[in-house]
């Protein structure tokens, strides 16, 4: 009797360790898929009078991202030092392209 709950326990512990790798194996894909589909696209855009470095974060800022955290970005890509930005002059700003 003893011998079968053991064996029946194998069995079981051997499924859900099958399981448990072809689920993590299948997460890994569907991710690597889903960042596969996105494509930073980097673009110049003309600074138009009253835009905001806010402004531009909110209109191109990848959605897991904050405001803040684009705009330190945009500051680091551009070589700003401070949030001035000034009509006439050109900003290279980047969005994820979806597929």
């Amino acid at each position: 009797m003893r011998n079968k709950k053991v064996y029946f326990l194998s069995i079981i512990i051997f499924f859900m360790v099958v399981f448990t790798v072809i689920m993590s194996s299948s997460l890994k894909t569907n991710a690597r898929e889903n960042s596969d589909n996105n494509r930073k696209v980097y673009t110049s855009i003309s600074i138009e009078t009253g835009d905001t470095l806010w402004d531009i974060a909110e209109e191109y800022k990848p959605e897991e991202m904050t405001c803040k955290e684009y705009i330190n970005e945009i500051k680091q890509i551009n070589s700003l030092s401070s949030d001035d930005i000034h009509s006439g002059n050109y900003l290279m700003v980047y969005y994820i392209e979806r597929h």
